[in-house]
């Protein structure tokens, strides 16, 4: 019950936030901040959820570049030898 309301609270707090930092810029209309900010609030109500494995993803992606470096390094290698 209190993580619910909490989350509620939050989703309100970042509504408010960003509608006024978007009111405060004068970019787009008072509807259209409504709309955006809105959708803020949203997520910032969801990525909780959305993003729980965001850890692991970071940490594979981490090891992806790391192994495609590797391997940029090595056919890098290959090409100058067969150059020479």
């Amino acid at each position: 019950m209190i993580p619910t309301i909490f989350s509620f609270l939050f989703c309100i707090l970042a509504f408010l936030v960003m509608y006024g930092l978007l009111n405060k810029v004068k970019i787009f209309d008072k509807s259209i901040n409504i709309v955006i900010a809105f959708i803020v609030a949203f997520y910032a109500l969801t990525a909780g959820y959305l993003f729980a494995d965001v850890g692991k993803m970071v940490m594979i992606f981490i090891g992806l570049v790391i192994l495609l470096m590797f391997f940029g390094h090595v056919v890098n290698h290959v090409i100058k030898k067969s150059r020479e």
